[in-house]
């Protein structure tokens, strides 16, 4: 039976298309709301890359849009990598604990991930010191929140002692600020953050949280006891913070720790950032975040 144009109930009757589009709006915003209750971070840094984008709009159009969309979730200075190169990357963090997010250069993580061993990536950390030392320097030139100003000041100058040549000074003053990352942002014991952190795997974190996952993997096998650690183990806090083998103190183990400390600042950067989005992955986060960002700028997200 075909019905007449404007009949009630046909396809095409105007109210008949409006009822069913409110339906297709209520669903999907039914949807929505229990896809966002289940991913509260994912929320959280897409109203932060939606706040970025009014601010800054892109200057090469959707390719500008989905460029703004990669580096909300990826590490930038993996751009330039291949899919191929860039998953074994994050093998490589997820196994060694070796800091590759924000720092260093993407050339230089092409040469760790095609070295066999330790002993080659020690190789390519020396060969590579001063452009690792400078891609630091410049991570923590974005470091801007005043909260993380004494440790970004802190890292600056263990970068300086690493550059003179001072390398067990650098790495002591990285294992340092290390722990004022756990204990007084984080709000982590040491045994608290290795549970906490083994607890969201990168590997099992969504495409939000993948970033932040893959930093705190790092520290997390940064801050093993020496017992359990790997025997091709890298830098570790725990060895260097109680001296309980003073050849521990080498050149790529401070270089080791100022890529963790540079990638852990800068992606704290970004954690603080979205914090005042709403989400923030501990209490003691989400209360620092509160007392200090700016009142203006959760106004600014609440009108996105």
């Amino acid at each position: 039976m075909i019905l007449p144009m404007g009949a009630p109930g046909s396809d095409s009757d105007p109210s008949s298309w409006d009822k069913r589009a409110r339906q297709l709006v209520d669903e999907f915003w039914s949807r929505y709301l229990r896809w966002a209750d289940r991913n509260p971070e994912a929320v959280a840094r897409i109203r932060l890359w939606a706040v970025d984008l009014a601010q800054a709009p892109p200057e090469h159009g959707l390719l500008g849009i989905l460029r703004t969309f990669f580096l909300g979730v990826a590490p930038p200075n993996w751009q330039g990598l291949s899919a191929d190169m860039s998953f074994k990357a994050d093998e490589l963090m997820s196994q060694t604990g070796l800091c590759l997010i924000w720092v260093p250069e993407a050339d230089v993580i092409g040469q760790l991930v095609g070295a066999s061993n330790k002993d080659e990536r020690d190789m390519v950390l020396v060969r590579n010191s001063s452009q690792i030392l400078a891609s630091v320097e410049r991570a923590m030139d974005e470091v801007v929140n005043p909260q993380l100003r004494l440790l970004r000041e802190s890292a600056i100058e263990s970068v300086h002692a690493a550059r003179a040549g001072y390398f067990g000074a650098s790495q002591a003053l990285s294992a340092t600020i290390l722990t004022g990352v756990l204990e007084e942002h984080y709000g982590l014991t040491f045994g608290l953050a290795r549970k906490t952190f083994e607890a969201e795997p990168p590997s099992l974190a969504g495409p939000w949280s993948h970033r932040r996952a893959l930093v705190q993997r790092a520290i997390q096998l940064s801050i093993l006891r020496s017992e359990s650690r790997s025997d091709d183990g890298g830098f570790n806090r725990h060895v260097t913070g109680h001296g309980t083998d003073l050849q521990h103190l080498s050149e790529p183990h401070c270089l080791e720790a100022l890529m963790l400390v540079g990638g852990t600042l800068r992606e704290l950067e970004v954690v603080y950032r979205v914090a005042a989005c709403g989400f923030a992955p501990t209490p003691q986060l989400e209360r620092r975040a509160e007392k200090h960002i700016s009142r203006a700028v959760p106004q600014l997200y609440e009108s996105v």
